[in-house]
């Protein structure tokens, strides 16, 4: 990285150019990259912001790992994919399985609705974690929580897992069955909440009356028992469809169920069990030595990657059941 050569032009209208060449970490071409400033400082500044941003390089002298170099690979492809969410709306192709699946379903919420409400928290967990793991200040490593990292990729693993889960199948019946049971269970999970005084809020109650009504509307299109299938020993649970998903996964499957344990114990601040993930190092203190514990931003970094697999083959589902998304 350097200050290149000025013209007299350049130079009298007070413009430096710095440039670098940049090997991007996908292998892809090699490409020169330009930023102009004020001063040879700003203009070094400018670019050095410019690489950060790209690949992650960092400043002659500085350090960054291979694992903080792949999270801020993984940060720019998350906020790539929201982006492109934020612009767009689900819509469902003529002649497809989509459209099969709802007409079969009768209602709007199995599965369509379901998916929206999935892909929402996705993207809204993805964008919280690509803001909360920008670089700070001069430090172009990214930014990174003991414990609120692992929270966020939880919040976008469960959901990832849950939509996986129900398109996966290449049945119509039993795409419609499992979209079904979800949202029994996000029924079952969200009975109105009573205040102090007794009270309930009216339009929680009337949201939950009319998910009752939709799903009794499929139950009764499908011939399903809604009452059979909302007993404690039928109805599904989060460790059930993360794990049913990783059938539909190639290569990288049995990680789903690992990644999103070791995420939910740090969701649930289970500290002690948590210790095993994390970097130990000793800490000398005038009272004597004492352990710290550390993020590993190589955890961090195969989590990122697998999201990153995990929504390629989501996206991929949704292209082969005739879901797409087409401009606000």
């Amino acid at each position: 990285m350097s200050v290149a050569p000025t013209s007299d032009a350049l130079r009298s209208r007070g413009e430096f150019v710095a440039h670098a060449r940049v090997r991007p970490h996908d292998g892809s071409e090699v490409r020169l990259l330009r930023r102009f400033g004020s001063t040879e400082k700003s203009a070094l500044e400018n670019l050095r912001s410019a690489l950060v941003n790209l690949v992650g390089v960092v400043e002659e002298g500085a350090v960054m790992t291979d694992g903080e170099r792949r999270i801020l690979k993984a940060r720019a492809g998350f906020g790539r994919f929201v982006a492109a969410y934020d612009r767009t709306v689900p819509q469902l192709q003529e002649g497809t399985e989509a459209i099969d699946d709802f007409r079969r379903s009768t209602s709007p919420l199995v599965p369509m609705l379901l998916m929206e409400g999935f892909a929402a928290a996705i993207t809204d967990h993805l964008r919280t974690w690509g803001l909360s793991a920008v670089p700070q200040g001069d430090d172009p490593r990214p930014s990174l929580g003991y414990a609120s990292d692992f929270t966020l990729f939880r919040a976008v693993l469960e959901p990832l897992a849950a939509a996986i889960w129900m398109l996966g199948p290449a049945e119509r019946d039993e795409r419609v069955l499992r979209a079904t049971k979800l949202a029994i269970y996000e029924h079952l999970k969200s009975r109105p909440l009573k205040r102090m005084d007794g009270s309930v809020d009216p339009r929680e109650q009337r949201l939950f009356d009319e998910q009752r009504a939709d799903i009794e509307q499929v139950c009764a299109a499908m011939g399903y028992d809604l009452d059979a299938m909302s007993s404690p020993r039928k109805a599904i649970s989060p460790t059930q469809f993360v794990n049913g998903a990783r059938d539909f996964i190639p290569g990288v499957a049995d990680e789903f169920f690992y990644y999103w344990t070791v995420c939910s114990r740090y969701s649930h601040a289970q500290m002690q069990s948590a210790r095993a993930w994390s970097v130990e190092s000793e800490q000398k203190t005038t009272s004597g030595a004492s352990a710290v514990f550390e993020v590993d931003p190589s955890l961090i970094a195969d989590i990122a990657d697998f999201i990153t697999a995990a929504l390629d083959r989501l996206v991929a589902l949704l292209r082969e059941r005739g879901v797409i998304r087409v401009p606000r």
